[in-house]
């Protein structure tokens, strides 16, 4: 992983004057600011709308791609919740190793996924034009793989849940060791 610019931040105080309520929201309203700058210092975000592929490394929170112009997620190294894919443009997925919580493959137009090992809750690759899981070593929820273009499992050693092997063209699992739950073939 890039190492991210260091910010050092000394003891700061801040006095206001006024009413409670009127300090109670100005020191709020301080802390989101500062909190702000620090993430767009090291290059986190809360909302695809900040989304610059050059200097954004971590979306906090979800990250639905749907209904946006992105087509190359660039630098991002890491979504800390859900990310969708689905109906959107997005072609590459850079740099990006982690995603914290469920991914979404269901009918996109990403060809492979990159650098991705870790997906910590579920996987859908139905209907997607993904034909190997390349890097992708950790899916800490269910697969589903319905229907979809997957030949190869790639790295693939652990699914959390359950997998849903039925209808693919998946003739060997690979290095999958361990499957939580049910697998259907």
């Amino acid at each position: 992983m890039t190492s991210l610019p260091v910010v050092t931040i000394k003891k700061v105080k801040i006095v206001i004057h006024g009413e409670d309520s009127d300090r109670k929201y100005i020191q709020n309203n301080t802390v989101i600011k500062l909190k702000s700058l620090i993430n767009e210092a090291v290059g986190v975000i809360t909302s695809l709308a900040d989304f610059d592929p050059v200097n954004t490394r971590v979306i906090q929170g979800n990250a639905d791609f749907g209904n946006t112009e992105i087509t190359d997620l660039g630098n991002l190294e890491e979504i800390t919740g859900n990310a969708k894919f689905g109906k959107s443009k997005v072609v590459s997925l850079g740099k990006l190793m982690k995603i914290g919580g469920e991914v979404d493959f269901d009918s996109s137009i990403v060809p492979d996924l990159g650098n991705l090992t870790s997906v910590g809750g579920d996987a859908n690759f139905q209907d997607s034009k993904i034909t190997s899981l390349g890097n992708l070593t950790t899916i800490g929820g269910s697969i589903w793989l319905y229907g979809c273009k997957v030949t190869d499992l790639g790295k693939l050693t652990t699914i959390g849940r359950d997998g849903d092997f039925e209808h693919t063209k998946i003739t060997s699992l690979g290095n999958l060791t361990t499957i939580g739950r049910d697998a259907s073939f």
